[in-house]
């Protein structure tokens, strides 16, 4: 992901999530060093992205997000994929993320690419309120 890509992907942000990040927010995590956004191009431009932090030998997904027109087609799969490659070229042992109990198309896979349900954050989410499921893969 480049800079430039910010106000694309601030946009799906605001499509895909009730608490979206802003182009900023986005920019300045980009920029922080320990951080590895990755985007998905088709040929009518970004179709998704995926975004994590990390620290140490631990990573942590902070979004992923593919257009509605996009979905179904392997976008995300695809995202998880090259973001395990560049966490182990980066030294990280594993990768957690946290998910809504009620987004069944994304615990579907994250479970089908090896992310293991850890535990559970009591009422992490608002709008609407909802509990966070915490999951982690060893990569």
């Amino acid at each position: 992901m480049k800079n430039e890509d910010a106000a694309v992907i601030a946009f799906l942000e605001k499509e895909c999530f009730s608490s979206p990040w802003s182009e900023k927010d986005l920019i300045g995590t980009l920029e922080s060093g320990n951080s590895i956004f990755l985007v998905a191009e088709s040929g009518e431009g970004i179709a998704g992205y995926v975004g994590m932090t990390y620290a140490a030998d631990e990573g942590e997904i902070t979004d992923i997000a593919v257009f509605p027109a996009m979905r179904g087609c392997g976008v995300a799969s695809l995202l998880l994929n090259s973001l395990f490659e560049k966490g182990r070229e980066r030294g990280l042992v594993s990768i957690f993320l946290d998910v809504r109990p009620s987004n069944a198309p994304a615990i579907a896979l994250y479970e089908k690419k090896g992310f293991l349900l850890c535990g559970n954050r009591r009422h992490f989410y608002t709008m609407p309120v909802e509990d966070a499921l915490i999951y982690r893969r060893d990569i």
